[in-house]
């Protein structure tokens, strides 16, 4: 029940690449172990547009008011911009990456997700990412 042994919990999150914020969200609780909640299902979060790419990357479930950005700043490789936290729909404390593009599919947008990769790994659902 305490989110402080877990030891990803308050890690300092860095942008993956760099772009310009989307959105980002802040203000959210950290929820305990089990406790999910379906009225904000990424919690506390940042929307990263790549230069020059048609992608979005979310970074999720971050610690409640510990997100260093705003929409529409400029963030670089490696900035800090917020700690892993437990906000939102998630079991336990963990950063949550996804990176989706929109489709236009019979006149509604939608979604979907495609291969990120780190360095020269490509990523599966539920990666582990040790660095």
């Amino acid at each position: 029940a305490n989110l402080g042994r877990y030891f990803i919990y308050g890690v300092t999150v860095l942008a993956p690449i760099s772009g310009r914020v989307l959105r980002a969200a802040n203000g959210y609780p950290d929820l305990p172990p089990g406790e999910l909640r379906n009225d904000n299902v990424p919690g506390n979060h940042v929307i990263i547009r790549p230069d020059g790419l048609e992608v979005n990357i979310l970074l999720a479930h971050l610690q409640n008011s510990s997100v260093l950005v705003k929409t529409g700043d400029r963030v670089t490789a490696g900035q800090p911009i917020g700690k892993v936290g437990s906000s939102g729909r998630t079991s336990e404390p963990h950063l949550h990456i996804h990176a989706q593009k929109e489709m236009v599919k019979d006149g509604k947008s939608e979604w979907v997700g495609v291969p990120i990769r780190f360095g020269s790994r490509w990523l599966v659902r539920n990666s582990l990412v040790m660095t």
